[in-house]
């Protein structure tokens, strides 16, 4: 054991420790955090990618784009008549000889084909145990032909921030009653759309009603959710998809206190992805019962 956050009278802090603590407050994946400009990409000519400024965590090592600036990244051309699927990673290495690590934007090229396309492979595994190469899939570059289109490489990636806000919301609350049931009323993964429906039965009493709500969608103006009770619509939230595509670990999160007044109240839940394709959706839904009432 080796105490970290103390002074031990010699240089005792590593990397591998700030990574071990990023992991346990983060989580042990891949994640871009709700800040910055997200990576976003653009297409600067038919060969090269420009990537905008933001703040990822990959298996714990923390990784940036610097505010108000953006890399960029070459593509090789199309060919006629054939497709092709790249894949833009920021790529982990370490040097096994003088032990230094690095993050960098890789292009990873798919095989052209005249069918359908798919990803090409890149390197998976375990940063902490000691892997040297690591991909984290950003954007996929398709090409038709020599036409290049960008979209957000299908990857589960949440914002740290909406997570943080939800738990605060849901701690905040638990801690004012001593007397309370929580339940998990919905969960699904990965469910296609592009609509996901729901109901779930409470009885009397007072309620909160947590949602959250994990898009991806291609092509998709927006994301929506609600919920309603006996008509009446307790939750209702939506936004929009930038540039009409997804955004991976685009998060909607929701909460309302809600009063019962029957024995049995069906309560009804929609996702919506509108006119969206290749959509799926991660939700959970959460009830809190704070009091009944006779």
């Amino acid at each position: 054991m080796k105490i970290v956050t103390g002074h031990t009278g010699t240089p005792h802090i590593t990397a591998n420790d700030d990574q071990g603590l990023n992991q346990g407050i983060f989580g042990t994946g891949s994640y871009m955090l709700n800040v910055g400009q997200q990576f976003a990409a653009t297409l600067v000519d038919a060969m090269t990618v420009s990537i905008a400024d933001g703040e990822g965590v990959m298996q714990g090592v923390h990784f940036r784009i610097d505010p108000g600036t953006s890399e960029s990244v070459a593509i090789s051309s199309g060919i006629v008549g054939y497709n092709r699927r790249d894949l833009i990673c920021a790529r982990y290495t370490k040097d096994i000889s003088t032990g230094f690590e690095a993050v960098n934007l890789v292009v990873i090229e798919g095989t052209p084909t005249t069918g359908a396309v798919s990803d090409p492979e890149y390197n998976t595994g375990d940063i902490l145990t000691g892997d040297t190469i690591v991909d984290f899939p950003l954007w996929r570059v398709t090409l038709s032909g020599l036409t290049p289109s960008l979209s957000r490489a299908g990857y589960r990636m949440r914002t740290v921030s909406s997570l943080a806000d939800c738990d605060s919301q849901f701690s905040d609350i638990y801690n004012m009653f001593s007397e309370i049931d929580v339940s998990t009323v919905f969960s699904t993964t990965n469910q296609a759309g592009p609509r996901i429906e729901a109901t779930f039965t409470l009885s009397k009493g007072i309620f909160v009603i947590f949602v959250n709500g994990l898009f991806t969608a291609s092509n998709a103006s927006a994301a929506n959710m609600t919920v309603t009770c006996r008509g009446e619509t307790i939750i209702n939230r939506a936004a929009s998809f930038a540039n009409g595509y997804e955004t991976p670990g685009f998060d909607l999160n929701a909460s309302a206190v809600i009063q019962t007044s029957q024995a049995s109240n069906t309560v009804s839940f929609a996702a919506d992805f509108g006119n969206g394709t290749n959509t799926i959706c991660d939700a959970t839904i959460k009830v809190l019962r704070l009091k009944r009432l006779s």
